[in-house]
């Protein structure tokens, strides 16, 4: 693996993996309420780790 795919894979980029649970949340039928209390949830854990 060459350096920038193994930096890539060790950072990867938190707007595609937000989109992809988003996609796997639709295709497993949540709400979409639910699923923007997830994110909602997801962004606020995000700030306080910053």
């Amino acid at each position: 693996m060459t350096a920038a795919r193994i930096e890539i894979a060790q950072r990867p980029n938190v707007h595609e993996m937000r989109k992809a649970l988003v996609v796997k949340l639709v295709y497993q039928d949540y709400l979409d309420e639910k699923i923007q209390t997830i994110m909602r949830l997801i962004c606020n854990l995000g700030e306080k780790g910053e």
